[in-house]
């Protein structure tokens, strides 16, 4: 905005310059030729009582001591047609004031100027010309126009510095708003806009201050809904733990109780999200080989009871990813959490993470299961649908976690049975 000002006014300024700098230099111009045709009217009209009286030698004599501008020659015609003064040719407009034409100021061949004046004495017509060049009509003129032109420069460069100045008082409220917008965009709901002036802009920052703070309300009161959702939700999972301790079976117990556990982190780990304040992931980022090896460790035990072969190529190195660890454990948890609720017990599963060489950028964890594969003609992909009975939410997580760094999730069936997923994830720059 800032550049589109000056140039604005430069383009602007610059016509109105040309229009008055122009038609001034050729005013100049002919003011500096009236002007030394003035003064060769002047000289003319000085002769012109000596020319009528006098005799030859008295007109010689003044002629050798009048003094005349730089490139004007006097000459004065006598009657017999001797020339006394500085010598000039003969022309036709000197031979028709001869014979009785009007004084005027007539063309030379060198595109000069002569002034003629008819005397009339007793011996006959006398004529006194002034002959000027074509450099003495417009001496000084090109010093005024380079003058003019200097002017018009320097008024030119004038304006453009006054329109950048002018043009920063109004970008300056603009790059206000853009700081506060990009803080507000980086989760800081406590940014707000300064802007006092020019009023349009003030508005336009009022209200933003007004949206980031109801912006900031909306998402305060969404995230102590959540957390005291969670909280109230402990009640009956107390109620629900006691009765699976209450149950005689110990193996159908122990079951439960496990459940009961990891549904008791989940609702911690939702506690603790909605408790965290909001600018602490504004940068997600997450060692994916330490985060994949924890949920893998974590569900291995389940695997352990169920007779299920874990097979893991996980590497030591750190691969760092645009994710947070809740989110990446969240999304292979829904993995996981499925390779459990949809293959039998005893269903072998492997988990690999590495990065993909014909996709830079991108890393991958590849977990797959000897299970029965995907159902036939059905589609896994929508949020919602797992094809299975099964919400299909657990999916549409992964799928988010994914998408969001970049990267995607997909599922296939392998030969001879069970199901691959790939979930791509987008890397990051390590933390500082």
């Amino acid at each position: 905005m800032r550049r589109r000002i000056v140039v604005l006014v430069g383009a602007t300024t610059s016509i109105v310059l040309l229009a008055f700098t122009l038609p001034l230099i050729l005013l100049v111009r002919d003011v500096a030729t009236n002007a030394a045709l003035q003064r060769a009217t002047t000289i003319t009209q000085s002769l012109v009582p000596l020319v009528a009286n006098g005799t030859a030698i008295d007109i010689a004599l003044a002629l050798d001591s009048l003094q005349t501008p730089g490139g004007t020659t006097v000459s004065v015609v006598l009657t017999n047609g001797q020339t006394l003064g500085a010598p000039r040719p003969r022309d036709g407009a000197l031979d028709s004031v001869r014979a009785g034409g009007p004084a005027g100021i007539f063309a030379t061949a060198d595109k000069g100027r002569v002034v003629l004046q008819p005397v009339f004495s007793a011996s006959g017509v006398r004529v006194v010309a002034v002959d000027i060049t074509r450099e003495s009509l417009t001496k000084g003129w090109e010093k005024a126009a380079v003058v003019i032109v200097l002017l018009a420069i320097a008024l030119f460069v004038a304006s453009l510095f006054i329109a950048d100045r002018i043009a920063r008082t109004l970008t300056r409220p603009l790059r206000e708003l853009e700081r506060t917008a990009n803080e507000l965009a980086d989760g800081d709901f406590s940014a707000r806009a300064n802007v006092n002036e020019p009023i349009e802009i003030a508005h336009v920052g009022s209200a933003m201050n007004a949206l980031a703070r109801r912006i900031g309300e909306l998402i305060t009161a969404e995230r102590e809904a959540v957390a005291d959702l969670s909280h109230r939700l402990r009640t009956p999972l107390t109620a629900l733990r006691l009765d699976a301790d209450s149950l005689s079976a110990p193996e159908e117990r122990d079951r439960i109780a496990a459940d009961v556990d990891l549904l008791e982190r989940s609702l911690d780990d939702v506690i603790r999200t909605a408790s965290r304040p909001m600018t602490s992931t504004l940068v997600p980022v997450c060692n994916a080989s330490a985060v994949v090896a924890d949920r893998v460790a974590f569900w291995s035990a389940l695997a352990e009871e169920q007779g299920r072969e874990v097979a893991t190529s996980i590497p030591s190195a750190a691969l760092w990813v645009g994710a947070t660890e809740d989110d990446l454990a969240a999304a292979v948890d829904a993995l996981l959490g499925n390779v459990f609720a949809h293959t039998d017990e005893g269903t072998a599963f492997s988990v690999r993470v590495h990065s993909l060489a014909n996709l830079d950028g991108l890393i991958e964890v590849l977990i797959s299961d000897e299970g029965p594969g995907l159902p036939t003609g059905v589609s896994v992909s929508g949020r919602g649908v797992s094809g299975s009975g099964s919400t299909g939410l657990g999916l549409d997580i992964a799928r988010r976690i994914a998408e969001s760094t970049g990267g995607s999730l997909a599922l296939d069936s392998i030969d001879p049975h069970g199901t691959q997923v790939r979930l791509q994830l987008g890397v990051t720059t390590p933390p500082d």
